[in-house]
């Protein structure tokens, strides 16, 4: 999953012109995870933190992690899974752009 994601993520993000940082959590899982983000912070650390838990601790507290990590004034969460569309991303930061209050909903 994770090698996909990198491979729409970054260049969705790339092509909206705009400074951007992607803070990923891993949740404790015993698979390549924390191997494929340390290369991926290798390949791009300009614009990526991890964090690594020691154990699995819920989405939730995956979600506060990421939320202490960040550093910019916006942020979208989104599951390693695919499940979110990318355009929504973009969608969601041109609005930003335009008002100083977003609402977003699942469609």
């Amino acid at each position: 999953m994770l090698p996909a994601l990198f491979g729409r993520l970054y260049p969705a993000l790339d092509a909206l012109g705009c400074a951007y940082e992607i803070v990923f959590v891993n949740d404790g899982s015993r698979d390549k995870s924390p191997a494929l983000l340390r290369e991926q912070f290798q390949r791009r650390p300009d614009v990526t933190r991890v964090v690594l838990f020691n154990g699995n601790y819920g989405q939730h507290m995956a979600i506060m992690a990421g939320f202490e990590y960040c550093r910019g004034a916006r942020v979208v969460t989104l599951d390693a899974d695919l499940q979110n569309p990318r355009r929504r991303s973009a969608s969601c930061s041109r609005r930003w752009t335009r008002a100083t209050t977003t609402w977003a909903r699942s469609a």
